[in-house]
């Protein structure tokens, strides 16, 4: 810990973060890097989040699970799924009451509690994975029992899923702890949902984050959506923040590139159908195939992360020899391809305000970037002044297969290598650093 930590003290911080490694995943990778830097800067955490046996399977990533320093605490707490009788679901606050009495006290907090746990089944998996609202209720008396150990000076809550900004919440009111939220992603303003939800749960929703807005201390965006939010509620724009997800250098050290004996084109991270799909570039792809078959055996796709719709894609396309989908991969192993790549593909969704997180590792790798964006986002912004990644409106298969040939031949016969004036940019964006800006606006919360 740095002089200036010592100096001022150590003050006690609880993190609630329902996911959290060895979970994976880019918005864990954001928490992760926090809970390991906080300690440099001042800020000790105490973490919550749910155990581990809840994840299942997917997205299990052992990357990152042993870089906290020894000191921060680590709470699992179990999922208890809502039991049914008699066709309805029974009453959280029913089953808890007798374990919770003593912890809640003001029977209008147990009324509220009631008021989340009745709408459970109205509310989407961005708000509650499914069957976790005894978790959020276990999560409130495990909190209280580490603030009597702990005293902790301030709560900060990452997410989605946004029942944990309503854990940092109750158990603000339970002990009179200020809050803060990591608000990765916009959650009512213009979120990712490409149909709108139904009318109650937007109501439900609204209604919450208003709750949510108004009585935390600082609320902290990942993304340029901070604007959208400061204009939709001015009367809190001064709580509001702006943090990017940036990348760690430490990723990087000692991770060897993979090699590949054909010129490789790597997308890292998740398609998601009707809003960030592979369409334009498969298109694309298939078209500069068609036009020169020899390509056929001299290039290569690599699509490293969960595997979605776009499978069906590649097979309707005859793209089955040349796309591979090698799906998700620990952080570390994403890393060897995409420093073994010769082009690294961006995919945007159609938001302007999205940066998308892989961007800043792409930079810090100096590969080459192909980028399918829109041309007027936060994303394309952050590339023109950072890279000379190629952009391409995200919807134009003509223009997406020029770049793409353009990409090709200019790189076969080239083997690709990092750019080292484009990583020294991207120091701004090293996760240490961004730690200390959280630091600064913890301390000023208090």
């Amino acid at each position: 810990m740095d002089g200036k930590s010592t100096e001022r003290g150590v003050r006690r911080l609880l993190v609630i973060a329902y996911y959290f490694p060895p979970r994976g995943g880019g918005g864990v990778q954001r928490i992760t890097k926090f809970v390991r830097y906080l300690p440099e800067f001042g800020w000790m955490p105490t973490v919550l989040t749910v155990a581990t046996s809840f994840y299942g399977r997917r997205k299990i990533d052992l990357s990152h699970v042993d870089e906290f320093p020894a000191a921060v605490e680590i709470i699992r707490t179990p999922r208890t799924d809502l039991p049914i009788k008699s066709g309805r679901l029974m009453s959280v606050v029913d089953l808890i009451k007798p374990n919770l009495a003593h912890l809640v006290g003001p029977m209008r907090w147990m009324r509220r509690l009631r008021f989340f746990a009745r709408r459970e089944r109205a509310t989407s998996d961005r708000f509650h994975p499914k069957g976790v609202t005894l978790w959020c209720l276990r999560a409130v008396a495990a909190g209280c029992r580490a603030h009597r150990r702990r005293h902790f000076e301030l709560i900060l809550a990452t997410g989605e899923p946004y029942s944990d900004f309503l854990v940092a919440w109750i158990l603000s009111r339970l002990t009179r702890v200020p809050f803060v939220l990591d608000m990765r992603d916009p959650w009512t303003l213009d979120p990712y949902e490409e149909s709108p939800s139904p009318w109650l749960r937007q109501l439900i929703h609204r209604r919450i984050e208003r709750w949510m807005l108004s009585t935390c201390s600082a609320c902290i965006f990942a993304n340029r959506s901070i604007d959208l939010y400061a204009s939709t509620f001015p009367k809190w724009k001064q709580k509001f923040y702006y943090i990017p997800n940036g990348y760690d250098s430490a990723d990087f050290e000692d991770v060897k590139a993979k090699e590949f004996d054909k010129f490789t084109i790597v997308h890292n991270g998740t398609f998601l159908p009707g809003y960030r799909t592979a369409d334009t570039f498969l298109l694309a792809l298939r078209d500069l195939l068609d036009s020169s078959p020899d390509l056929r055996q001299r290039i290569q796709a690599l699509f490293v992360g969960t595997i979605g719709q776009e499978e069906k894609l590649v097979r309707d396309l005859s793209l089955g020899a040349i796309v591979q989908q090698l799906g998700y991969l620990p952080h570390r192993s994403s890393i060897e391809y995409v420093k073994g790549a010769d082009l690294l593909l961006l995919v945007g969704g159609r938001h302007r305000w999205e940066e998308t997180a892989k961007v800043y590792e792409y930079l810090a790798s100096g590969k080459p970037i192909l980028a399918f964006l829109q041309p007027d986002g936060a994303a394309a912004e952050i590339l023109r002044l950072h890279s000379t990644a190629r952009i391409v409106a995200r919807d134009n298969v003509a223009e997406a297969r020029a770049a793409l040939a353009e990409a090709v031949t200019k790189g076969l016969g080239i083997r690709s290598t990092p750019n080292s004036e484009h990583t020294a940019i991207t120091r701004l964006w090293e996760r240490r650093q961004l730690t200390e800006r959280l630091a600064q606006i913890l301390d000023r919360c208090l």
